[in-house]
């Protein structure tokens, strides 16, 4: 039935079609059959495997049981092989290894940092006294980073949970699976969230789950952003309203990046974080660019929605000011000397952020793919 499907989809591709189709539809034809054939001799091979078993007559039906033997056992061994090391994954039920997995994999990710920004300014920018620069939450007591770290360990209870019944098949075959639960990251916002002008895998969202990967897959967690940022939207009222339908109902921590788009209205982001906050997965909530004239009315808001019971935080304009200053500027350098400097403070400020001479405004944006992107504007911010 399959194979049958797959010959009429293709018979249907190539009626009324020109003697020399397009190159995308050339391409979508080779993908077609090359996906038919593959298929094709999966089910040929299972068919004319199970028609023996059952056909064979008596006398040649040991040699076939050899063969789906010989066939199980190369399976097994194939498997094994693939989970060489599946021992490690009993370390997720040790809770002292688990610790030191997480650690190790942070470790590694200061270092990938420090190597992208330059130790020196990778210190100046993001390290305070013996802490990082962090965003921050309003109550004193830290009701909102216990409710974070509350909701983190129930995953890992999860993550055990669900290792100790996925840990082998019934049949008695290896289970490969390294990840068992989710770590959702959603994105709202407008244009700037959303990377105009930019690819898309240069967008914040995209760099965050790439570096993120590594430390919550090392405790069996998969971690997914979600850049669901729209040009032009504000907060309220079709985005909250629309909340689940937008970014999921399995969403653990989402952020709000429409201060320019909401503007002075604190009430929209109270709106969207409350029917954000309010959805199965139970999200801590991030406020992002919460400028200088809002910030009073938007950290109220914040606190409403902690006082409501969810985990929230919001920029330290402190912080935020310290890392903005602490960024080394390319102004008055040579070709040779900007292109020394380490790659995430290269030619980012000169006269201001992504603006001046001699680099800075000219490689704002990247250039070794579709150079002339649309949306490449003053106000939305580059690479």
């Amino acid at each position: 039935k399959a194979i049958n499907e797959l010959i009429t989809t293709m018979q249907k591709l190539f009626v009324h079609q020109d003697a020399d189709p397009s190159p995308q539809r050339r391409h979508h034809l080779q993908i077609l059959a090359l996906s038919a054939v593959v298929l094709g001799s999966f089910l040929l091979i299972w068919v004319g495997s199970t028609a023996q078993r059952f056909q064979t007559p008596d006398s040649v039906q040991i040699r076939t049981d050899d063969i789906v033997r010989g066939g199980l056992n190369m399976m097994g061994s194939m498997c094994m092989s693939v989970c060489q090391e599946k021992n490690k994954l009993y370390d997720l039920l040790d809770r002292q290894k688990l610790l030191q997995h997480a650690t190790d994999a942070k470790l590694r990710l200061l270092e990938k940092l420090r190597v992208d920004y330059g130790a020196v300014h990778f210190q100046r920018m993001f390290v305070d006294g013996d802490t990082y620069r962090p965003f921050t939450h309003i109550d004193p007591s830290g009701v909102s980073m216990t409710r974070l770290k509350r909701k983190l360990l129930i995953k890992v209870l999860s993550v055990q949970q669900k290792f100790k019944k996925q840990d082998y098949n019934a049949d008695g075959t290896c289970n490969c699976n390294d990840k068992f639960e989710t770590y959702v990251w959603a994105t709202g916002g407008h244009s700037s969230a959303a990377g105009h002008g930019n690819l898309f895998n240069e967008t914040y969202t995209a760099f965050l789950e790439r570096d993120l990967k590594d430390i919550f897959g090392s405790i069996g967690i998969e971690f997914i952003g979600r850049n669901y940022a729209m040009g032009g939207t504000s907060s309220s009222g079709e985005i909250a309203m629309c909340w689940e339908q937008i970014f999921g109902v399995d969403v653990d921590f989402f952020t709000w990046d429409y201060g320019m788009t909401d503007g002075n209205h604190a009430e929209k982001m109270l709106h969207y974080g409350y029917r954000g906050g309010s959805s199965p997965g139970f999200p801590a909530f991030l406020g992002i660019t919460f400028g200088s004239r809002a910030r009073k009315g938007r950290e109220a808001k914040v606190n409403e929605l902690e006082a409501m019971g969810m985990a929230g935080f919001f920029p330290s304009e402190e912080s935020a000011i310290a890392m903005r200053d602490a960024i080394p500027k390319s102004s008055n350098l040579t070709q040779s000397e900007a292109e020394a400097m380490p790659e995430y403070v290269r030619n980012l400020k000169c006269d201001g952020l992504e603006k001046g001479l001699p680099f800075c405004g000219k490689e704002k944006y990247t250039t070794y793919a579709c150079p002339q992107r649309k949306k490449q504007t003053s106000w939305h911010p580059g690479f």
